[in-house]
């Protein structure tokens, strides 16, 4: 099974695009242009939220990361079909990476661009299974001062004495760990590397910092309790920096915002190491989380769909034997529904 492939077929063109945007006020007319030309789209049929999708992207994302994909956009302005494929895109290779978190299964398609594919097959060398390491748990919890990081319970496995509120605590990624594992199998080795290749692609300050082989690293880890986890890992909460180094609002989205802990924790939290280890969770890889909240905290409010839209013209849609019967997968499902059960068969063909 196979899923939606990046439009772009010449990468060289959209490296010519994003020259033109290198100045910051050129980059801003950029942003505008491509909302406009999201504006401006026809949907293809009642189902199709292409338009809401990619101005929820241009509106969320940052920086260079912004900036390419307004260049994108500008780019497949006449282009609906190539426009729809993008937004399949995004959801299938940012959002639903983050929120599968451990599910990985299927194929991801590959490039048609062979320049990247020959990347893909690059990074193919450096993916490593990358095992569950009580090593980085413990080095964690003893950053951390054996509490949770956001509500300063203890946690019920630290070892040295302690007085106040106990809880069960975790080890949380930041940049989910299901992004480093493989089954041993080519296909699901394949997935990793494409992932981390869209990622790299929008969020360019994870770009160096973090990749497969490094995932299980002090700067993407913190202890939470149990309940603040699962929340976390759901993008039902985040945490959105304030400007003062390793301070952070605590973040709360769709029914978390009536969650019982949201009355308990602080409105902001600094983050401290307890043991000289300046290892603090790395704010480039909160503000990948974050943003990704953002981006399935919108969708959610306007209740789009995580689903792969066809990307060809009614009369040239395929039939459920046919390629593209993996979508019934999703079905008609909403966001929160398609979460719940969603198998991470991703196909980013994204190049350049």
């Amino acid at each position: 099974m196979s899923v939606s492939e990046h439009p772009e077929l010449d990468g060289a063109l959209i490296e010519e695009r994003l020259s033109t945007l290198g100045d910051d006020s050129v980059a801003r007319l950029g942003v505008t242009v491509a909302l406009d030309t999201c504006d401006a789209y026809v949907p293809s049929d009642p189902s199709d939220d292409t338009s809401h999708v990619l101005k929820i992207f241009l509106r969320r994302l940052e920086g260079n990361g912004l900036t390419t994909l307004a260049a994108e956009v500008c780019l497949y302005q006449n282009e609906p079909d190539n426009l729809r494929a993008l937004r399949n895109h995004l959801i299938d290779a940012l959002l639903k990476p983050m929120l599968a978190r451990g599910r990985a299964k299927g194929l991801i398609s590959q490039p048609v661009d062979e320049d990247t594919q020959t990347e893909i097959q690059s990074i193919l060398h450096e993916v490593e299974t990358v095992p569950r390491d009580a090593t980085l748990r413990n080095e964690c919890l003893k950053r951390d001062g054996g509490k949770c990081m956001v509500s300063q319970y203890w946690s019920d496995t630290w070892e040295e004495p302690s007085q106040g509120k106990i809880c069960s605590t975790n080890c949380a990624h930041c940049i989910p760990y299901s992004l480093s594992t493989t089954n041993g199998s080519y296909i699901q080795t394949v997935n990793i590397a494409t992932i981390w290749l869209a990622y790299h692609r929008y969020f360019t300050d994870l770009q160096g910092a973090i990749a497969s082989e490094s995932i299980n690293q002090l700067p993407n880890v913190m202890t939470l309790m149990d309940t603040l986890h699962k929340q976390f890992r759901k993008l039902k909460v985040a945490f959105k920096s304030t400007g003062v180094q390793n301070q952070y609002a605590i973040q709360w989205f769709g029914s978390a915002e009536r969650f019982y802990l949201r009355r308990i924790l602080p409105p902001t939290v600094q983050f401290s190491a307890h043991n000289g280890d300046e290892n603090l969770p790395d704010p480039a890889f909160l503000r990948c989380h974050y943003i990704l909240a953002e981006v399935y905290n919108d969708m959610n409010l306007q209740n789009l769909s995580l689903k792969v839209l066809p990307t060809l013209p009614p009369d040239e849609k395929m039939t459920q034997n046919d390629e593209l019967s993996f979508i019934s997968g999703a079905g008609d499902e909403s966001v929160e529904d398609t979460a719940q059960d969603m198998k991470l068969e991703l196909r980013t063909s994204f190049k350049g």
